[in-house]
């Protein structure tokens, strides 16, 4: 029984990161999008005014991804607290980098805020 509960974890881990992994990199191409915009708007000589729908568009979609990253983060600590409850708290799966306690990172405050 308990092999069974540690393979389905490691089924399940290798989902969870490549998940969390394609949002950060959403994340990062929302990024360049938006910088891309700007710059190339800059490098038209067009007015600020053009195009600044599709800016506040891309700015949108940015605060979407960070959003998704709240709660795939949220998503961990359900799975690690499921883990726990089903005998498997000392297995670690990954890739063993320092993970801090969600409570110690609460206390910290946030490291990135979105900002209009």
């Amino acid at each position: 029984m308990l092999a069974k509960r540690r393979n389905a974890m490691e089924a399940v881990a290798p989902e969870l990161f490549a998940m969390e992994s394609a949002i950060d990199d959403a994340i990062l191409q929302s990024t360049r999008l938006t910088a891309s915009l700007i710059n190339e708007r800059r490098n038209a000589g067009l007015s600020a005014v053009i195009g600044h729908d599709a800016i506040e568009r891309s700015g949108s979609t940015f605060s979407t991804l960070i959003a998704a990253r709240r709660e795939i983060i949220a998503t961990h600590e359900e799975l690690g607290s499921l883990k726990r409850q089903v005998g498997l708290g000392a297995v670690m799966v990954g890739n063993g980098g320092d993970k801090p306690d969600i409570e110690q990172a609460e206390e910290a405050g946030p490291s990135i805020r979105v900002v209009a």
